[in-house]
């Protein structure tokens, strides 16, 4: 027997709490990916600043104009690496800031899906309560038809 179709009454906040965590989900990828780009970005800054080294070793004679494009070279090189680890600290910050806001919205979706599946399983509880009912009454019905027949 069927009973009433169960209906979720916050069914559309599921869904959307659903939406919002999955679209934070990818947030965090492309934010994990974008940080995974900038250390990359800060390795080579690194072997940028490093590499001048081996040229200083390879040349005989080192001038004072060599030595002062040299140095204005490694100057260059060391803040674009300090701004590539800046960029990536702020990155790192903000893939944290995600996680977070990925918590506290499954934490959220989880609570609405806990309230669906207790009012879900409530419904059918009580679909299954009034089928037994009937299934009594029926019973019922048929003793009291025997015991009229039974009379006569």
């Amino acid at each position: 027997m069927k009973g009433k179709k169960f209906r979720f009454s916050l069914a559309s906040i599921l869904r959307l709490r659903q939406h919002e965590t999955e679209r934070t989900k990818q947030d965090l990828a492309r934010k994990m990916q974008d940080r995974l780009a900038q250390e990359m970005e800060v390795s080579e800054a690194k072997d940028q600043l490093t590499g001048g080294s081996a040229e200083i070793e390879d040349k005989q004679t080192v001038t004072v104009k060599f030595l002062r494009r040299r140095e204005a070279q490694i100057e260059a090189a060391r803040q674009v690496l300090n701004r590539a680890n800046e960029r990536l600290a702020d990155m790192k910050f903000e893939e944290q800031q995600t996680r977070q806001d990925l918590i506290q919205k499954r934490s959220a979706e989880e609570a609405l899906q806990t309230l669906h599946d207790q009012e879900k399983a409530h419904h059918l509880r009580g679909i299954e309560n009034a089928e037994d009912k009937q299934l009594e009454e029926q019973a019922l019905d048929i003793y009291r038809r025997q015991q009229l027949s039974n009379e006569k």
